[in-house]
Parts: structure tokens; sequence; C-alpha cells
């Protein structure tokens, strides 16, 4: 199966939506079929244009950037476990965002939140 989008120019890369909107697209099907089959390149291509967004997302959230990797990084490899479960209601970015969400607030409401990635204690609790 060639990558969605392959040869459109897409500023994220072959394979990868250029546009991501709130409704599921054709290349979102794609690129979670291509994936599921065992694609490492789709996957690191999606990553890859994935990465950069959740991150910043994170850090404004979370205020400091171990975290923000820390808590991108585990959202992103959460989307892989569950992309067998992704509702397709929604586009694929969008239904990432909701997890990101969800962990960062996770993150925000734990006790531990009072001490860095590197374990130093953190000015205020954040």
């Amino acid at each position: 199966m060639a990558p969605p989008n392959q040869g459109k120019g897409s500023r994220e890369g072959p394979g990868v939506p250029a546009v991501w909107t709130a409704s599921p697209s054709r290349d979102d099907e794609r690129l979670v079929a291509a994936i599921l089959v065992g694609s490492r390149a789709h996957f690191e291509l999606f990553y890859d244009a994935c990465f950069p967004r959740v991150y910043q997302y994170a850090l404004r959230r979370l205020g400091a950037p171990g975290p923000a990797e820390a808590v991108t990084r585990n959202v992103l490899f959460a989307v892989f476990r569950e992309l067998p479960r992704w509702p397709g209601r929604t586009s694929l970015l969008a239904w990432v965002f909701e997890l990101a969400r969800e962990a960062i607030d996770r993150r925000l409401r734990s006790p531990r939140r009072a001490v860095s990635d590197d374990g130093r204690s953190c000015a205020g609790g954040a």
C-alpha cells in the first residue's frame, strides 16, 4: 500500500495528512491502516508529525520541558497501543489531543507533580 498523500508535497512528509481537521479523513484511515499492518515508516511519520504539536500543547499546560516531553512521548506510544480502538468519529489528530488532554490532566492532579522528571523539587508544586 502506498502511503497516503505520497507526492502531494505535505509539509509533514509523505504519508501524513497535510491538514488535519476535526473530521476523519481518508488519509487518517489509510495512515491508521498502514500502521496497524506494521508499517514502522508510517508510524515514524505520524510520530514525527505529531510530536511537536502535542509537545507544545503539553508544554503550555505543564510549564516545563521535561514533563512535557515525557507526557508527549507517553501519549504517542499510548496512541500506538490504542490505535485499533480509534473511534474514527473525529480526526486522528483530534483523538491524539483528547488523549493528551487526559494524560496532562492526570499528571496535574497527581501528587507526584511536585517533583520534576529528574527528581528535583519543583517550585510551587508545578
